[in-house]
Parts: C-alpha cells; structure tokens; sequence
C-alpha cells in the first residue's frame, strides 16, 4: 500500500452507515474539511446533531455515489460493504471499506492515527495486525506533544527566512541543522527559547561547502568500438560518491556524467547515488555552450553543482522539446520521453516475432498510439 496525506478542504466524500466506525470515519473527514454525506436507514445519530453534514436516512442506492471523491463503506454487513466498494470503483471512485471480503479489494484503508497541532502520526500492518497499529499510536502518542511544538518553531522560522533568505538551498540547509540529533536535544533540554537562539546564531555562520570534483577520462584507440557503453562513467561515479562533475573523453568528443549527493539510508557515514544524468557524445569545442560557466550562480558549491545538472538536463530535452524549461521540467520530460521510448522497443520486438495478421494490426496500433502520446 502507498502512503499519502490528502487535501480534502472542499472535496465531496460519501459515507455508508452509522455505527461506531461510519462515525469516527465522519469525524475525521469533518476535521480535514470535507464536504460529508452520511446514508444510512436507521435515524441520524444524536452525536451528529450539530455536526456540518448531509444526512440521508436511506438505505445505499448506487446514484449516491454522485460527484463524490472518496467512498466509505462503513456499515454492519459485510456483504453490503463489498458490493458498495465495486460499485463505487467501477463508477471510478476510491473506496474504502470496514469489513474484509474476498470478493472485493478496496482502493485504500485508514491507518491507526493521532493527531496533535500539525502533526499527524499514521501507523498500518497492511491489515495484518490493526489493534497493533493501535497500540503503536497509543505508545507514541506522548511524543507528538512535544513535536508539534518543534514543528510550530520550525514554521516560524521557514516562513520569516523566506522572507529575509533568498537563498534556498541556505535555508534548506539551515533546516536541516535544526533536525540533526545535537539540535533536537538542545530543545527537549532547554526549551524553545534555547532553540530559537540556537537558530538565529546559525544564520550568523558560514555553512560548510559541499564538496564537488572535476574529473576528466581520456580514452585510447582501443576504445573506439565500445565507446557507446557507459559502464565506466556508473563505475568511476560509485567510486567516488559525492557531486562531481565527469568529462569522459576520446579524441576530439566528450561526454558529460553528473549525478546529485545523497545519503544512505543504512549508514549516515556513506554516500550512495541517485540517477545518473549524462549527455550523448559531442564535440569539446560545444562545451561552453552547453555549460556556460560564467552564467551559473556561485552562492556555494551545491547552488553552483545545481545549476551544472540544470544545464545538461536542459541540453537532453532539446530533440523533444525547445521550449524554455526549469531543469526539473526538463528531467519530467526526459523520463517520460525515456518511458515511451522502452515501451516502443518492447511494442515492436512483439510486432516483429507476431505472425497473426490480427494481432500485428492492433500492436500497430498500439504503436501509433504511443508515438502520438
């Protein structure tokens, strides 16, 4: 199952029932914003009279599904629940359901959850284990207390260094700082006050430089014929796991490789890699062209690193598009096009092994319909 927070201020969402669980279904839903419709044939409950809400005291009819987001089967009959939730996913909502049946899968649950300030914790067993994730809350739930204080000082301080910060990548690192173990000791053993002035004295120091290299590979003759493989640019950037910028080189080409910093998970001593960014093979003499040094931000080394992967992920996107994107435009589009690319290849080796003239057309098709996408 994937995890998601949704923005429900506004959005139209159904529930089915009113027993314990239809209820806390409501609540919640009220809570975010929602705009709630409650069915059920039995008279609305006494705990709802005040409550900001549509109540329909009817048995589930398929046209209440209506214009709504999301769909809640919530009541007693697991039978009736089931049928609601295929009803509402043929009809193309997301449904949930209180019961568990086999002749239906619902499209999302909701977790265990406690709220405090803003901080909302979530915990699920994939419905393995719900009085666990229950448990789980109830033990944690002490904490959230005391970070959603933290949370409400890390907010303040966000929005008034937007204001004063032009700097992003300063203030990223700022809030960073604020979130490693040594700062979050110092607010649970001095308070918020302690904290704040912690904060401010940051502002007043120079953050340390990420550290970048440059690093050029000359290739020899003998590398002529394998030249289009780039297992040494994967290899020499795993050998070396911080932002750099790799030339390879053979004659009078080039190639660019760079690929961001990111730490690993397992162990925050180590750096691993994210994608790999690379251009095709070009002449040295377009280098400048493609990264115009002298117009790339220098605030510090990653804002300067930034700009080098914005470049050349700007100079990939040019055969699909000339249009004057942001470099995080132009990796979207990149990747899309890279998509659509493997699924031509794959549509095409089955064209060519078909031999039902059938089959052949609707692959053709197929094809067409993927070259226009």
């Amino acid at each position: 199952m994937y995890p998601i927070a949704l923005h429900l201020q506004g959005k139209k969402c159904i529930v089915f029932g009113a027993g314990k669980v239809a209820q806390r279904r409501v609540w919640g839903l009220l809570e975010s914003g929602a705009e709630v419709t409650v069915a059920a044939p039995e008279p609305m409950p006494a705990c709802w009279k005040n409550a900001k809400l549509t109540y329909l005291q009817q048995p589930y009819a398929p046209e209440l599904l209506g214009e709504n987001l999301l769909v809640f089967a919530a009541t007693d009959d697991s039978a009736e629940n089931a049928r609601i939730v295929r009803e509402a996913q043929a009809a193309g909502k997301l449904a949930s359901s209180a019961t568990v049946s086999p002749d239906c899968t619902p499209d999302f649950a909701v977790p265990a959850h406690r709220k405090h300030g803003d901080i909302t914790m979530a915990v699920t067993t994939e419905g393995d284990a719900p009085s666990l994730a229950g448990a789980i809350c109830r033990e944690l739930e002490p904490k959230l207390a005391e970070y959603s204080e933290l949370c409400t000082c890390l907010g303040i301080l966000r929005r008034a260094w937007k204001e004063t910060m032009p700097d992003e990548i300063r203030r990223m690192q700022l809030l960073r700082i604020l979130t490693e173990p040594k700062a979050l000791e110092l607010f649970r053993e001095k308070g918020k006050g302690a904290y704040l002035a912690y904060a401010s004295s940051l502002t007043e120091e120079q953050l340390p430089a990420c550290r970048n290299a440059l690093l050029m590979v000359s290739f020899g003759t003998s590398y002529a014929d394998t030249r289009e493989q780039t297992i040494g640019a994967e290899l020499i950037m795993h050998a070396i796991p911080y932002p750099m910028i790799l030339v390879l080189r053979f004659e009078t080409e080039i190639q660019l490789w760079v690929s961001h910093q990111r730490n690993s998970q397992n162990d925050k001593d180590k750096n691993v890699l994210e994608d790999l960014l690379g251009t095709k093979w070009l002449q040295a003499a377009d280098l400048a062209d493609i990264l115009p040094f002298e117009q790339f931000k220098r605030a510090n080394c990653y804002v300067f690193y930034s700009e080098v992967v914005d470049a050349i992920s700007r100079f990939n996107v040019k055969d699909y598009s000339q249009q004057n994107l942001s470099g995080e435009e132009a990796r979207l589009l990149l990747k899309k096009e890279m998509e659509k690319e493997v699924k031509l290849t794959k549509l095409r080796a089955q064209l060519k092994k078909e031999t039902q003239f059938n089959k052949r057309v609707e692959i053709s098709m197929q094809i067409r319909k993927v070259e226009k996408e």
